[in-house]
C-alpha cells in the first residue's frame, strides 16, 4: 500500500530576529561620528605642546579653527590683548612703516598715529649730532727781555723786546725797570715812561699797543748819570704785567 503525502501549507522559513540589523548600524554610525569629532581636538592639543593653547602657535589653514592662531590668552607674542593678534603680520588696515615694520600706536597695538617701529634687520638712521661749542682761544702771557749797550761813562741804552708766544694778539702791556741810584731815564723810543724818571720807572706803549700773535715789539730807553759821576750800572730789575722778565 502506498503512503500518500499529505498536501498542506508550505513550510515557513525561520523568522527574523526581533529588531534586525538596524540598531547595530545606528550604533556603528554614532561611533564613527564620535571618533571624527575627537580627532581634530587631539591633533590641536598635540600641535600646541605641553602649554596647551597658551603656546601661541599659529594654526594652519587645515586646522579646525579657521586658520586663526591659538596664542590668544596670555601669550608672549601678544602682550596687548586689546591689540591685533601677531599672526601673519600687521592687522588689516594697520599702518605700515617704510621697510615693512608696523606703526605702534599709543596703546601698544598696531595702527596709525603712533611711533614707527623699524622692520627687523633695518637700522634706523642716526639722529642729528649735537653742535659743539668751541671756546675762543685765550691770549698767552707776554714775555720780555732786555739788553744794555754803553754810550760812554755817563750813560747807556736799554733795548727791551716783548714777545707774544700765543696765537691771539695781545693789546696793551706794562714794563717796569728798576735802575740803580744816581741814574735817570732821559728818553724812551717806542714807549712812554712815568715821572720821576729815577728808581723804578714804568713804560707803556706810546703808539700801537698791540703785540701780534707769535710776534714781538720793542722799545729803547736812554739812561744817564745824575750829576757828573759815572752811571751806576745796568737795571737791577724788570717786570712785564707784574711778572718777572
Amino acid at each position: 500500500m502506498t503512503r500518500g503525502r499529505s498536501v498542506g501549507a508550505p513550510a515557513a522559513w525561520p523568522s527574523e530576529p526581533r529588531g534586525g540589523l538596524r540598531p547595530l548600524f545606528v550604533l556603528l554610525v554614532r561611533a564613527v561620528l564620535g571618533v571624527l569629532a575627537v580627532v581634530p581636538l587631539v591633533l590641536l592639543l598635540t600641535r600646541s605642546g605641553p602649554g596647551g593653547l597658551a603656546q601661541g602657535t599659529p594654526a594652519s589653514p587645515g586646522d579646525g579653527l579657521g586658520g586663526m592662531g591659538t596664542g590668544v590668552l596670555d601669550s608672549p607674542t601678544n602682550p596687548d590683548p586689546g591689540g591685533a593678534l601677531p599672526v601673519g603680520g600687521p592687522a588689516p588696515g594697520a599702518a605700515v612703516a617704510p621697510g615693512g615694520g608696523p606703526v605702534i600706536g599709543p596703546g601698544g597695538g598696531t595702527g596709525g598715529g603712533g611711533v614707527v617701529a623699524p622692520a627687523p634687520g633695518v637700522v634706523p638712521p642716526p639722529g642729528p649730532s649735537p653742535e659743539r661749542t668751541s671756546r675762543p682761544p685765550q691770549p698767552a702771557p707776554l714775555h720780555a727781555v732786555y739788553k744794555t749797550s754803553s754810550s760812554g761813562m755817563t750813560g747807556y741804552e736799554v733795548q727791551v723786546t716783548i714777545t707774544n708766544p700765543g696765537g691771539v694778539p695781545v693789546s696793551g702791556w706794562t714794563v717796569a725797570l728798576t735802575f740803580p741810584a744816581a741814574e735817570l731815564v732821559t728818553d724812551a723810543k717806542g714807549a712812554a715812561h712815568t715821572q720821576p724818571p729815577t728808581g723804578t720807572v714804568t713804560f707803556t706803549p706810546s703808539g700801537d699797543a698791540t703785540v701780534p700773535a707769535h710776534g714781538t715789539v720793542s722799545f729803547t730807553v736812554s739812561v744817564a748819570a745824575v750829576g757828573l759821576g759815572p752811571v751806576g750800572g745796568p737795571p737791577t730789575g724788570c717786570t712785564i704785567d707784574g711778572r718777572a722778565c
